[in-house]
């Protein structure tokens, strides 16, 4: 797992063309917002979710993890709660759908909480099961965040 500035984001770019149409995705959206969807960057290996909601509370939420795919969350608006845990120390509530390239686990062991603001990035790898848009001080709020899903090699 990363927790970082978008400002040092391309320190971690250079193993991965795809980290890099990343970056210029979000950079561009910084300048030129785009509306919520899915936009392809290089196909089903890398694609950017925009997405636009309301954090909810972390009790109502579970844990996500993915097997092919590296998750960027950018916060672009807001600021919302994320909570990550090891994989390996949870229990799975919802098996692997290779379709979705999602599992959901639930537990406490070895929990940790983060808050991420405008202007930071998360990245979660298939170790790292996470619970993303949780609410900040247990204030639901409106937040705008670009996912962007890198396929592993």
């Amino acid at each position: 797992m990363i927790l970082d500035s978008i400002e040092n984001f391309m320190k971690y770019a250079h193993k991965n063309q795809n980290t890099i149409l990343a970056y210029d995705f979000i950079m561009n959206d910084r300048k030129n917002p785009l509306p919520p969807g899915r936009y392809e960057l290089d196909g089903d290996r890398c694609f950017a979710l925009v997405q636009t909601y309301d954090t909810d509370f972390a009790s109502e939420k579970d844990f996500e993890a993915h097997r092919n795919y590296a998750d960027i969350q950018y916060m672009s608006d807001g600021n919302e709660q994320m909570l990550w845990a090891p994989v390996a120390a949870l229990e799975s509530t919802v098996p692997y759908a290779p379709e979705k390239d999602i599992a959901f686990f639930a537990g406490d062991e070895g929990v940790r909480s983060f808050s991420v603001r405008a202007g930071e990035f998360a990245v979660f790898y298939p170790q790292d099961a996470h619970k993303p848009g949780c609410c900040v001080d247990d204030k639901p709020a409106a937040v705008r965040k670009i996912v962007i899903k890198i396929m592993l090699d």
